[in-house]
């Protein structure tokens, strides 16, 4: 009998915060965003759920967007891998805080299949930092 494992590769990534689920003072995981080749900000997936210390964190420095904002009202939760499922509702942040998570690398189109962990803020950078294009 031969043994098989699936082993996942996984690997630390920026991504551009576009929105939460849940409140800007209470967050409770993040929607992503990377720029595409032509330079747009396209929802690239959504984090776990995050710890209460991370959501205290991120609650200090998320803020509501000044002008128009690139993402829709609701984003479809195929965009999240979610077939067949209710469109996801989120609250739009100023698309300018980058952080680092922590990503599978399957990447298919232009998204993560499965939601990736928070790891830390990245102040050092802005959001025209973020390389475009697939991120792993």
């Amino acid at each position: 009998m031969q043994i098989r494992q699936k082993i996942r590769i996984r690997a630390a990534v920026d991504a551009i915060v576009g929105g939460v689920i849940g409140r800007l003072d209470q967050p409770e995981a993040l929607i992503l965003g990377r720029w595409d080749d032509r330079g747009r900000l396209r929802v690239a997936g959504r984090s776990r759920p995050l710890r209460a210390d991370e959501r205290a964190e991120l609650a200090g420095v998320l803020a509501p967007p000044q002008g128009p904002h690139p993402w829709p009202p609701v984003i479809p939760a195929s965009r999240f891998g979610q077939l067949g499922a209710e469109p996801v509702a989120y609250t739009k942040v100023r698309p300018d805080l980058v952080v680092e998570v922590d990503a599978d690398v399957c990447w298919e189109q232009d998204r993560w299949r499965h939601p990736v962990a928070y790891r830390r803020l990245r102040i050092d950078l802005a959001a025209s930092d973020v390389a475009p294009g697939r991120p792993v």
